[in-house]
């Protein structure tokens, strides 16, 4: 539904095909309850394959977007504080 008439594969819809050549640090976050892990699991792999400098981290129990229920979940705030040292590091 998300990509409508539009090719899956295009890099627009999915970084996963897209030119992963020469890019900064990343740091991807995944849930293991998230429906995005098998993607995130494959961009980090072609990431890694292209020369990149990436760090995944697949979190037990978490669904899609759980960083964003700070007040809500402790995880979120773990990988809040996280992200913030990911970038400092950077």
């Amino acid at each position: 539904m998300y990509a409508g008439k539009m090719d899956i594969k295009h890099p627009y819809i999915s970084p996963v095909f897209g030119n992963l050549n020469n890019l900064p640090p990343a740091l991807i976050m995944v849930g293991t309850h998230d429906m995005l892990l098998g993607e995130a699991r494959l961009l980090a792999k072609n990431m890694k394959d292209a020369g990149n400098d990436v760090q995944l981290q697949v979190w037990p129990k978490m669904m899609h977007g759980w960083q964003i229920l700070v007040d809500l979940l402790p995880e979120a705030r773990r990988a809040l504080r996280e992200t913030v040292n990911f970038i400092s590091a950077v």
